[in-house]
C-alpha cells in the first residue's frame, strides 16, 4: 500500500537538491518521495510527514528561550551578553551542519554571525529556519543597509526577498523583539528607540507590601532605579548593575539637550567627583538620562545619619571629599578639554545637598538641569528659578520690591550654595545630625508677608536678602576649642557667605583654600607629635632632625598663610593635591617612626629629606630656597651650642 503523501514547501533557493534527496531517502527508506524543482525561491517536497526542526535546532531554541528575562513593561527579553555566551563558532556550525547550506559555506557563516548576526541567528533559530541566515548574508553583500544585526527590528518590506513564507515571515517579525535590546552603560551618543523596543531593566521581585515608585529628580524629571541583568547567565539577578534613571518631565526637545549638552562635555573631562552619564535615550517621546548608582545616597541622607559610614569615621576623609566636590565645581566654572579645544565658563545654578551624591569617600556633582555652559560671561547669568530656599543665593530674588521678583544670577550664587553647603557639613563634623538640626533653627526666622496673616517659617542662611544673624552667632559662638583648621574653615564660609555676590570668592581660591585647610588638617597629628616634646633636651636631637623639623613647620606656615589670602601658587591640580597629600601622610607616618628611632637612625632622616624635598617640589624655586634658609637659620643657634659642648 502506498503511502500518504504530504505537501510541504521549503523556503530556500539554496537548497542543494541532491543533499536534500539524500536526506529524505535515510529519513523516509523505500517511499518514492518528491522534489518539485524550485519556483520563486520555494521548493516543494511531497513527503509522509511533515519535516521538523532538527535535533540541534530544538536543543539551542531550547537554551534561548531559557535565557529570557522579563522586564518591567512585562516583556521578555535575551540580554546580548549571554546571547553571545551561548552562540559559540561551534554552535553554530553544529547547527549549520544539519542544514542545507554548502559545507564549504559554513565556516564563513558562522563567523559573520559570531560578528554581527547573532541576533538574526537567534531568531531564526527560534522559528526552526537558521539556513535563512545564508539570504541575510547574501543581502549583506550587496548595496544594502549593513550587517543583518545593524538593520534590526526589520519591518514587512525589509524581508521581502529574504523570507517570502508569510507565517514565517510573521514569525521573524515578531520575535525579533527578544533580542533587539539596548545595551547599558553605553557610549556618548543619544540614540532613539522605536516604541517597540524592549528596555533592559529587570521586573523587580513581587512583594505585595512594596510597589515601585517614581521619586522626583530635580526640576525637569523623575528617578527610578533600574536594575540590569547580571552579566552572566546563571547568576543571581542582584549582580547585575543597578542604574539611575531620569525621565524628563517635559516631551520638549529644548531641556534635555540642555541638560546632554552639559553632561557630555563634562563627562568628556572624566572628573572623579562629577556625575558620569552611563547613557541617554528618547523612547515614547520621553527623554531619559542614566547615571551608576551612588551607593552612598545623597549629602543630604549623609547629613541625617546618626553613625557615620566607615569611610567618614575620620574628618579629614570629609575635608578630602569637599576638596573633590569644590575641585568638580572649578571645572565647571572654567571648563576646558585640551582634546576638544574647548574652553567654556559654566554655572551649576542648583546646588544643595539633594544634588551632591555621596558614593564611597567621594561627593559627587549632580543634577545639571539648570547648569549652563557658554563662551560668555552674559549668557552664563540666567533668571532664577525657584529652587531650594535653604541653599539659594539672596541675589536670586529682590526683596525690594512690593511683590518680590527673581532676578538674574551667575556663578557667584554657586560660590554662596558651596559655602552654605560646607557650613552644614562642618555642624554635621561638630556634633552630627543634632548639631546639624540645632543649626538650623538658630537661622530660623518667621517672614509675615502681610499683616494679620499667618508667617512663614524660613530657615535660608540669609534673611530675604539680608545677612541672617543666626548663621553669624552660630559661626561665631561654636568656635571654642576649634583647630587651626576648622577656624579657617569657618573664615572660608564667611567669604563665601558674603551678602554682596563680587565680595565672595572666585572658586578657584575657594579650591586653593580649602586643599590648604585639608592639608592643615592632615598635618595636624604632626603639630601635635612635635608639640608633645618640649621636655625634651633640644641638644639631644640630631641636627638633621632639627633642620627637616623646621623645614616641615616652615612648608607648613607658608600653607597656613594661603589657606587665608592665597597669594603662594601651588597645588593648582588635582593631581599635584593628591601628591601633596600623600607625602604628608608619608610624613606623619615618618615623623611615628622617628619617635622610636635612635639619635643615629640617619637612614630615617634621609627618608625625611626625600619627602620634605617633595613638599618644596610644587613650590617655585626661589620659595623652595627661602624655606630651606629661614630652617637652617632658626636651627643654627642649637647647632653653635652643640659645637661649644
Amino acid at each position: 500500500m502506498a503511502s500518504r503523501l504530504i505537501k510541504q514547501e521549503l523556503e530556500s533557493q539554496y537548497i542543494d537538491v541532491d543533499k536534500l534527496a539524500s536526506k529524505l531517502a535515510v529519513l523516509f527508506p523505500g517511499v518514492d518521495t518528491i522534489i518539485e524543482p524550485k519556483e520563486d525561491d520555494i521548493t516543494i517536497i511531497y513527503v509522509p510527514r511533515m519535516l521538523t526542526k532538527s535535533e540541534q535546532v530544538r536543543l539551542l531554541a531550547k537554551q534561548i528561550d531559557g535565557r529570557r528575562k522579563e522586564n518591567i513593561d512585562g516583556f521578555d527579553f535575551v540580554p546580548y551578553e549571554w546571547l553571545l555566551d551561548l552562540l559559540t563558532v561551534e554552535k553554530i556550525l553544529q547547527v549549520l551542519h544539519e542544514g542545507t547550506i554548502e559545507k564549504y559555506e559554513h565556516q564563513s557563516i558562522a563567523e559573520a554571525v559570531r560578528e554581527s548576526g547573532l541576533r538574526t541567528f537567534a531568531t531564526l533559530v527560534l522559528i526552526g529556519e537558521p539556513d535563512l541566515i545564508y539570504k541575510f548574508k547574501q543581502v549583506d553583500t550587496g548595496f544594502q543597509r549593513g550587517s543583518p544585526d545593524s538593520r534590526l527590528p526589520m519591518k514587512t518590506l525589509d524581508l521581502d526577498g529574504v523570507i517570502d513564507v508569510l507565517p514565517t515571515k510573521a514569525a521573524f517579525l515578531k520575535l525579533q523583539f527578544l533580542f533587539v535590546i539596548p545595551t547599558f552603560p553605553q557610549g556618548i551618543p543619544h540614540r532613539i528607540y522605536e516604541d517597540g523596543i524592549r528596555l533592559p531593566f529587570l521586573k523587580p521581585p513581587e512583594n505585595p507590601n512594596t510597589q515601585k515608585k517614581r521619586t522626583p529628580g530635580g526640576h525637569f524629571g523623575f528617578v527610578s532605579m533600574e536594575k540590569l541583568p547580571p552579566p552572566a547567565y546563571g547568576l543571581s539577578d542582584e549582580l547585575g548593575m543597578t542604574l539611575v534613571r531620569k525621565m524628563l518631565k517635559t516631551k520638549g526637545d529644548g531641556a534635555y539637550q540642555g541638560e546632554l549638552r552639559c553632561l557630555r562635555l563634562l563627562n568628556a573631562v572624566r572628573h572623579s567627583s562629577i556625575l558620569e552619564l552611563s547613557g541617554s535615550y528618547t523612547r515614547c517621546q520621553a527623554h531619559n538620562f542614566l547615571f551608576p548608582e551612588a551607593t552612598d545616597g545623597d549629602l543630604h541622607d549623609l547629613l541625617q545619619k546618626k553613625n557615620r559610614p566607615p569611610q567618614f569615621r575620620d574628618d579629614e576623609a570629609i575635608y578630602l571629599a569637599i576638596c573633590g566636590l569644590a575641585s568638580a565645581l572649578e571645572q565647571l566654572h572654567y571648563y576646558s578639554n585640551d582634546d576638544l579645544k574647548v574652553e567654556l565658563l559654566g554655572c551649576h545654578h542648583d546646588l544643595k545637598p539633594r544634588n551632591v551624591l555621596v558614593h564611597g569617600e567621594r561627593f559627587i556633582l549632580a543634577d545639571f538641569g539648570l547648569t549652563r555652559l557658554t563662551d560668555s560671561i552674559e549668557d552664563l547669568h540666567q533668571m532664577a528659578e525657584d529652587r531650594d530656599l535653604y541653599f539659594d543665593a539672596p541675589e536670586r530674588m529682590d526683596y525690594t520690591a512690593p511683590v518680590p521678583i527673581r532676578r538674574k544670577i551667575g556663578p557667584s550664587s554657586d560660590i554662596w550654595s558651596l559655602g552654605a553647603i560646607i557650613a552644614v557639613i562642618h555642624a554635621y563634623m561638630k556634633g552630627g545630625p543634632g548639631e546639624v538640626e540645632k543649626f538650623r533653627d538658630q537661622r530660623s526666622f518667621i517672614y509675615k508677608p502681610e499683616k494679620g496673616k499667618p508667617g512663614i517659617f524660613l530657615k535660608s542662611f540669609h534673611n530675604r536678602g539680608k545677612p541672617n544673624q543666626g548663621v553669624e552667632n552660630w559661626l561665631s559662638t561654636e568656635g571654642r576649642g576649634r583647630t587651626a583648621a576648622e577656624e579657617e574653615l569657618v573664615s572660608l564660609i564667611r567669604d563665601m557667605l558674603s551678602i554682596e555676590p563680587t565680595e565672595r570668592p572666585d572658586i578657584r581660591v575657594v579650591l586653593l583654600r580649602l586643599r590648604c585647610i585639608t592639608l592643615m588638617k592632615i598635618a595636624k597629628p604632626i603639630t601635635e607629635f612635635l608639640d608633645q616634646k618640649p621636655d625634651r633636651n633640644e641638644h639631644s636631637e640630631p641636627l638633621e632632625y632639627a633642620v627637616e623639623r623646621q623645614v616641615f613647620l616652615e612648608w607648613l606656615q607658608r600653607v597656613a598663610e594661603a589657606s587665608k589670602a592665597p597669594g603662594l601658587h601651588f597645588i593648582h591640580t588635582d593631581e599635584m593635591f593628591s601628591q601633596v597629600k600623600n607625602t604628608v601622610y608619608a610624613i606623619r607616618d615618618e615623623f611615628r617612626l622617628l619617635a622610636e628611632a635612635s639619635r643615629d637612625d640617619s637612614p630615617l632622616f634621609a627618608r625625611l629629606r626625600r619627602l620634605n624635598g617633595q613638599l618644596l617640589a610644587c613650590l617655585d624655586e626661589q620659595t623652595q630656597r627661602s624655606i630651606r634658609t629661614v630652617a637652617e637659620f632658626k636651627v643654627m643657634p642649637r647647632a653653635r651650642e652643640i659645637a661649644k659642648e
